[in-house]
């Protein structure tokens, strides 16, 4: 319920990389599966790191995944996850918003290991994304300065949706979803 908070003994927690954080652009750095299970993604160091909890944030160990890392604005930015096992994570280098680069991993272990996954046609950074829940097959929107594209296959190929700048996106259902960019603009998305 949130009334009252406890600080998490230092113990149960992964020691951070030097200027190790969270890119809060989108508000999907950290999302949350079943009744105790938490994953934060992270960036701005040397290795682009899922963060993961199993017990309700009691204990957290941090995975190494392979998208581009290296420098204070490049990383993972956004994480999604379809159920506790499959997941999707993305970001890039946010200085650097004409460029392509490996910016997509995927997880079919509950982000033990990551792969990387297909580039997205969207340049730079992707800022947010969300997983298409009741989708068919593993459907997923990203958004980023660059636009916006989908997939239906969990990352493998992309389409593009948008050319205009998006921050974050979200999915209240299998066919209907919001992205949000800059002056105000909202996007109604309905993929059939």
């Amino acid at each position: 319920d949130g009334e009252t908070w406890n600080r998490v003994p230092t113990s149960g927690l992964p020691e951070a990389l030097p200027g190790e954080g969270g890119f809060a652009a989108s508000g999907t750095c950290l999302v949350t599966g079943g009744d105790s299970t938490g994953w934060i993604a992270t960036g701005a160091t040397t290795d682009a790191r899922i963060i993961k909890t199993n017990d309700r944030g009691k204990t957290w160990t941090a995975y190494r995944t392979p998208v581009v890392s290296g420098s204070g604005t490049s990383g993972l930015t956004t994480v999604g996850f379809y159920d506790t096992m499959e997941g999707i994570a993305a970001g890039g280098g946010i200085s650097d918003p004409d460029s392509f680069s490996e910016n997509v991993a995927v997880t079919h272990d509950g982000g033990l290991t990551w792969a990387l996954a297909g580039r997205p046609v969207l340049p730079g950074a992707i800022y947010g994304l969300s997983v298409v829940p009741g989708a068919t097959t593993p459907t997923v929107v990203a958004v980023g300065p660059g636009g916006a594209d989908y997939s239906i296959d969990n990352g493998a190929t992309w389409t593009s949706l948008d050319t205009l700048e998006y921050w974050s996106v979200a999915f209240a259902s299998p066919s209907v979803g919001w992205a949000v960019g800059p002056n105000g603009r909202i996007t109604k998305i309905a993929l059939r």
